[in-house]
Parts: C-alpha cells; sequence; structure tokens
C-alpha cells in the first residue's frame, strides 16, 4: 500500500485498520464494496511561525541559518508571503 505525502505528513494521514497478510496469487473473496465520490483538497498555506516550527522539528537549520532560508526561497519566487502566509506565486489552489 502506498502511503503517498503522508509518508512525510503523518499528522495527515488517516487512520486505517491492519490488513491481513496476503501472498502473491491468493484469491479472496469481495464481500461487500462501497463506492464513495469526493474532493480532496491539499493542507492550508503555512504561517512563517508554522514554518519555523516545522523546520525546527525536522532539523532543518539553526536559529541563525532558518530566517536565511526562508528569505531564499521568498527571494527564488518559491513562494511569496501574502497575508502572514506563504503563498505559491503560480496560483496553485
Amino acid at each position: 500500500m502506498v502511503k503517498g505525502f503522508t509518508s512525510i505528513m503523518p499528522c495527515l494521514a488517516l487512520n486505517e485498520k491492519n490488513l491481513p497478510q496476503f501472498k502473491e496469487g491468493e484469491k479472496i473473496e469481495v464481500s461487500k464494496v462501497d463506492l464513495y465520490e469526493g474532493k480532496t483538497s491539499p493542507p492550508d498555506y503555512l504561517t512563517e511561525s508554522e514554518l519555523i516550527s516545522l523546520m525546527e522539528k525536522n532539523g532543518i537549520g539553526t536559529d541563525a541559518s532558518i530566517p536565511v532560508y526562508i528569505n531564499n526561497i521568498c527571494e527564488g519566487n518559491f513562494v511569496q508571503l501574502e497575508r502572514s502566509r506563504f503563498q505559491l506565486p503560480w496560483g496553485f489552489p
């Protein structure tokens, strides 16, 4: 089972029941199928303090280098700081 983005953001992962171990080629009987149609949305943009907290939690930078990193991503036009939140400059929703 592929976890996708939840492998690096486990706080957003759904709690799933443990699946039984299957062997390759093993046939199983399907007792019920539920279809669900919905929409997903990305997590909200980070505030500067949230970004700093995540950087510290993950050991990225030091107290002296964190502001330099934030400045570099802003000057490199990777993000823009608008209304106290980092926004992607190309209009990603």
